[in-house]
This record gives structure tokens, sequence and C-alpha cells, in this order.
């Protein structure tokens, strides 16, 4: 994957560790996989990229509520969805 994102330009594949983290979190590095979504999506929020954030916010809900930090998981998830709703991404 991260080769075709190289090869196409497309950074929110190449430059955002939110896609690993997301892997690491579902497979029990929870801790790990909650502070790369985190990073990869401070790094969106910088560039302005909101293509892929609700995907990147609802894994990041669901890594928080692994961890037991259910105040975080559900503004993660009212985040997702604000961004949803002004961007209409499914």
């Amino acid at each position: 994957m991260l080769e075709h994102a190289s090869r196409y330009d497309l950074p929110q594949w190449t430059k955002f560790p939110a896609l690993e983290g997301t892997a690491r979190a579902y497979v029990g590095k929870i801790d790990d996989g909650i502070l790369a979504i985190e990073k990869g999506t401070a790094q969106c929020e910088k560039i302005k990229n909101l293509s892929m954030r609700p995907v990147f916010l609802a894994a990041l809900s669901e890594a928080y509520t692994a961890a037991g930090r259910f105040a975080k998981a559900a503004k993660a998830l009212e985040d997702a969805l604000a961004i949803a709703e002004r961007t209409e991404e499914p």
C-alpha cells in the first residue's frame, strides 16, 4: 500500500500513521495504536486534510473504548460524525 501511495502521490496514505495505528489497536497493541492514530489525525489536521478522517476517528474511538477511555471515545466519535456530515463522506 505504501508503495502504491508513493507512486501516485497520496500523502494521506504515506505520511499518516493512522492506518498502522488502527491495525496495531486491532491486534491488541492498543496504546501503540492510539498514539499512532492520534499522530495521524494531528497530521491530517495540520494540512487540513479531511479525507478519511471520519474513518480514522472512528477507529480511534474504538481503540479508546478498548482502553477504557470512554469520554475520549465519545469525543472522537462526535468529531468523526461532525466531519462526515460536513464533508458528506460516508
